[in-house]
């Protein structure tokens, strides 16, 4: 009997549990707290204790073997999408696939570094994103979207839903952003016009995305 054709899944998800085993792993060594949580359950690691010690990056792969219904279901709680979804983003699971792959190359890019002016971000679709925005933005012809703004866009979706303290502590921090960003430099960096409009979460917050 030959063996069944590895799918794309599959392999999804043998990278992910490879990339989890390793971090894992290299908690053990270290003799950490980790050797107590396994004697504590037997061996066996809990899902909150592991998603709690795994970067990032490897997080963002377990949310691409999740199966649709289970990442629209996220989508929803993190973005805060109400039933209507015609008129919110973002409505499918590869959005928020997408997304969250997006905002590790960011994190990515402040932890080591890099120059997140101009680094190689990833293309986000245009039909991910909040067609009101696009709307401020004037991005009807714009075909590429790709570069820091756009990335602070998707970190702001991500706070839309968070409690309100952190709405605040969000829109202070685009507003010290702005005292330096003239339309010279943000010509020079590939920000819009209004990009401060759209990235500043509306108060009262319970306008959704």
């Amino acid at each position: 009997m030959k063996n069944a054709p590895i799918t794309k899944k599959r392999s999804n998800y043998n990278n992910w549990i490879n990339h989890t085993v390793m971090e894992l792993e290299s908690y053990e060594k270290q003799g950490s707290d980790f050797n107590k949580c396994l004697d504590k359950y037997n061996g066996n690691i809990p899902l909150w204790y592991m998603i709690d010690k795994i970067t990032f990056g490897t997080f963002s792969k377990f949310l691409i073997i999740l199966n649709k219904s289970l990442a629209r279901e996220f989508a929803v709680t993190i973005y805060q999408l109400n039933k209507d979804l015609q008129n919110n983003k973002p409505r499918t699971p590869s959005a928020i696939f997408q997304f969250t792959q997006a905002l590790v190359v960011l994190r990515n890019s402040v932890n080591h570094s890099d120059n997140i002016l101009f680094n190689n971000y990833i293309q986000i679709k245009r039909s991910f994103f909040n067609q009101k925005d696009l709307e401020i933005l004037n991005a009807e012809n714009n075909t590429i979207f790709r570069g820091l703004f756009w990335e602070l866009l998707i970190l702001k979706y991500n706070y839309v839903g968070t409690p309100q303290q952190n709405k605040d502590d969000w829109n202070s921090f685009i507003n010290e952003i702005n005292e330096y960003i003239t339309p010279t430099i943000a010509k020079k960096i590939n920000f819009p016009k209004n990009w401060d409009k759209v990235l500043k979460i509306v108060i009262p917050s319970d306008i959704s995305l």
